[in-house]
């Protein structure tokens, strides 16, 4: 095999890891839309729920939904005071296993043998 071709090999494999790594990227994008939308939506009625029920409890409505802001207010103040933990570390874990991994599911480490095949 001469060396033209064993370079064209490792940029057609270059360029269908790159091709497999955005597949996942993208995947966990639209999982992570989908998973948001679908919990915004519980968290909507969950919370008109919630409102209804404090309703007789703390003088009406305004008040109850008052409440219930207050405390999606503390739960956003804790996940901005944590945000490193909660969602910084696990993103950059996750992008840099993606694309900084020198190993992919395929490859045994004999880049010769893989060639050959």
């Amino acid at each position: 095999m001469d060396l033209k071709q064993q370079m064209l090999l490792r940029m057609q494999m270059a360029r269908l890891d790159f091709v497999s790594k955005m597949t996942r990227l993208l995947g966990a994008l639209i999982l992570g839309a989908v998973l948001f939308v679908l919990g915004a939506i519980i968290i909507l009625f969950l919370s008109y729920m919630a409102m209804l029920a404090l309703a007789p409890h703390v003088g009406g409505a305004t008040t109850a939904c008052g409440v219930i802001a207050l405390g999606y207010i503390v739960v956003g103040g804790i996940i901005y005071a944590l945000r490193q933990r909660l969602i910084l570390a696990p993103l950059a874990n996750f992008l840099g296993g993606l694309f900084l991994n020198e190993e992919t599911e395929n490859n045994t480490g004999h880049d010769e043998e893989n060639l050959h095949a």
